[in-house]
């Protein structure tokens, strides 16, 4: 029976030994065990292994050990093995230096064993290969110093607020935007929504709804510090959600773009004084074009009427008799004629005295019929009879956008028709100019020095008006003109006509 009992025994120890063994594989772990007071050594292979030694080699002593620990760590650890044994857990991360020179970092673990006296007669530890966490750690902190580095250069702060929690963690950026203490509690949502500039909240509120739909947020709002002034803030967050598909956390940033704002609010100011004054000097332009075409028309026009009048009754008074100089006189009025001629071209090409006398409609019309006798392009025009719900500027304005986008036609559309519509929709007033021609990428509009679509959408802003040009090549191009009506109660116009030439 005792055989059989220590068999038993030997059997379960040799079981439990092996278990181990196979832990400590899977594990990459490594045991040792400290004889007290002798000193004596017995390491597991695996722990021969991790300090880069082979399995079958001596025990090493206290020195022999130190000599692998890296120099930086040897204290520490000399410190933490002395309380192992001391009796005491200790735990310790430190660096050894392997036969090869490589550098590896482990976890050493262990604690002492008191015997019958109470004194300690050994200590055991364990012992495993920490380098790829450390490497991994060592990243993390390298990417999140990165990512520190990255928002104090970009003035940026994040947020993460846990959810159902509401937890809320804050940058110190964050504190800095919003004139807050660094070491204040990162503010409720509540208490954050009451510093939104009361203009903005309703729609800062809107927004930040939709963080539980897992929509991307993107926003530009005021904020009020905590000493008044008031800052521009742009936020921009998304929501994490389980694998249930609710969300978890909301995660986001925010910019102070104040003096982008600022520069902006210049910029446009000075764009706005830039129109103010472009628009100044087209009103004076056409004032003075209808100047000098009246005065073409009315002074230079009459001076040579009244010359081939008097030419004419020169010849009828006193050429009765063939003289030489009564061919010269006709090839004169000839060359009068043809002068009157230039002189009225001048001068309604300078102002068309159709768009004062008779209005929109009918300066568009006889254009049209000039564009297509010229160039042979057809227009087919329709326009409402009554063209007077435009004051004096929006028609002259909307006029030279249709001239503009007649010469293009003529110039870049090779086209065959043109169709010219306006129509009235609601308080607007809608000039559509397509033509059947070649198109082209609109995107292309941004790298060439296009002066004629430029010229049209200033002319449209400074009337106050929209202006859209959509085209595709070999689809033609179309050019939408909304101009907005003064007045809006003018009677909307039922009658059109065609002019299909």
């Amino acid at each position: 029976m005792e055989i059989t009992e220590r068999k038993r025994v030997e059997e379960s120890l040799r079981l439990n030994e092996e278990r181990l063994r196979l832990a400590q594989d899977v594990a990459g772990m490594g045991t040792f065990d400290v004889e007290l007071p002798s000193g004596k050594r017995t390491w597991s292979p695996q722990l021969f292994e991790l300090y880069g030694r082979a399995p079958d080699s001596p025990q090493p002593n206290d020195e022999e050990v130190m000599l692998i620990i890296h120099p930086d760590d040897r204290s520490l650890f000399a410190e933490q093995i002395g309380s192992m044994a001391a009796g005491k857990f200790a735990r310790i991360e430190h660096r050894i230096i392997r036969s090869d020179g490589e550098v590896r970092w482990i976890q050493t673990s262990g604690r002492g064993i008191f015997g019958d006296a109470g004194l300690p007669i050994r200590y055991l530890g364990v012992a495993y290969d920490i380098t790829e966490r450390k490497l991994a750690e060592e990243s993390l902190r390298l990417s999140e110093e990165r990512l520190r580095l990255a928002q104090d250069a970009a003035g940026m702060g994040t947020f993460d607020v846990e959810l159902p929690s509401g937890q809320r963690t804050w940058s110190p950026r964050m504190f800095e935007l919003f004139g807050l203490a660094l070491d204040s509690p990162p503010p409720r949502a509540e208490d954050v929504l009451r510093m939104v500039h009361p203009d903005d909240r309703s729609m800062v509120t809107e927004k930040f709804a939709l963080f539980g739909s897992g929509k991307h947020i993107h926003i530009q709002y005021r904020i009020i510090r905590p000493n008044g002034s008031v800052r521009w803030v742009e936020s921009s967050g998304t929501a994490i959600f389980d694998d249930a598909g609710l969300p978890i956390r909301y995660l986001g940033v925010f910019y102070d773009i104040t003096e982008r704002k600022q520069a902006e609010d210049k910029l446009r100011r000075s764009q706005d004084q830039l129109r103010a004054l472009a628009a100044r000097l087209q009103t004076a332009t056409e004032r003075e074009r209808l100047r000098i075409a009246r005065e073409l028309h009315d002074q230079l026009g009459q001076a040579l009427t009244g010359m081939k009048m008097d030419l004419d009754w020169i010849v009828r008074k006193h050429g009765a008799g063939g003289d030489v100089w009564v061919p010269m006189v006709q090839d004169s009025m000839k060359v009068i004629d043809s002068t009157i001629a230039l002189v009225r071209r001048l001068s309604t090409e300078l102002r068309p005295e159709l768009l004062d006398s008779l209005g929109l409609r009918a300066a568009i019309q006889w254009d049209a019929e000039q564009f297509q006798r010229r160039t042979g392009i057809v227009c087919a025009v329709r326009i409402p009879e009554d063209s007077s719900v435009l004051s004096g500027d929006q028609k002259i304005g909307v006029f030279r956008i249709f001239q503009e986008a007649l010469t293009n036609i003529a110039r870049h559309a090779q086209a065959k028709t043109v169709f010219i519509a306006l129509k009235r929709e609601r308080n607007d007033l809608i000039l559509t100019i397509e033509d059947d021609g070649v198109g082209f990428s609109v995107n292309l509009l941004e790298h060439t020095q296009s002066l004629g679509v430029l010229g049209m959408r200033e002319r449209a802003l400074i009337l106050g008006a929209k202006f859209r040009l959509e085209s595709v090549p070999g689809h033609g191009t179309t050019i939408t003109l909304r101009i907005p009506l003064e007045h809006a109660g003018i009677t909307e116009p039922d009658a059109y006509e065609d002019f299909d030439r």
